[in-house]
C-alpha cells in the first residue's frame, strides 16, 4: 500500500469489526429488554388471575382504603436544649451501661503496652 491510502473497509478491517460487535451487543441488550417486559407481562397476567380467585376478605388487604387519610401535620419541635439535654441524659446512660466493657479495654490495653515495653 503506498502512504496516504485509505485503510481497507473490506470486512475485516478493524473499522467493519467494531461495527459488528456494537451490533451483536445491541442486539443483546435489546433481547434482553424485550425478555424483561415479556417477563413482566406474564407475572401481571399471573398475579391478576390470582387476585381474581382469592376470597373477599384477603383480597381487601391487597385493595388501597377507601377513603385515604392525610398526612399528619408536623407537631412543633421541642425546645433546642430539652433536645441537647435529653442526648446527655442518653448518653451518660449508655456511658454507664459500658463502663466495665470499657474499663476491662483500658486494663488490657495498658498490660500490653506494659508487656510490650518490658521485651
Amino acid at each position: 500500500e503506498t502512504a496516504g491510502a485509505r485503510p481497507s473497509t473490506g470486512p475485516s478491517s478493524p473499522r467493519a469489526l467494531a461495527l459488528s460487535a456494537h451490533r451483536s451487543i445491541t442486539s443483546v441488550i435489546n433481547d434482553k429488554e424485550k425478555t424483561k417486559q415479556a417477563n413482566r407481562a406474564k407475572l401481571v397476567f399471573e398475579w391478576e388471575n390470582h387476585f381474581d380467585l382469592l376470597a373477599p376478605e384477603v383480597k381487601a388487604r391487597y385493595l388501597p382504603p377507601a377513603n385515604p387519610q392525610e398526612i399528619p401535620p408536623i407537631g412543633a419541635l421541642p425546645p433546642f436544649l430539652h433536645q441537647v439535654m435529653y442526648n446527655i441524659k442518653r448518653n451518660f446512660l449508655v456511658m454507664w451501661r459500658n463502663q466495665k466493657t470499657k474499663a476491662l479495654d483500658f486494663f488490657v490495653v495498658v498490660v500490653a503496652v506494659a508487656f510490650v515495653a518490658l521485651l
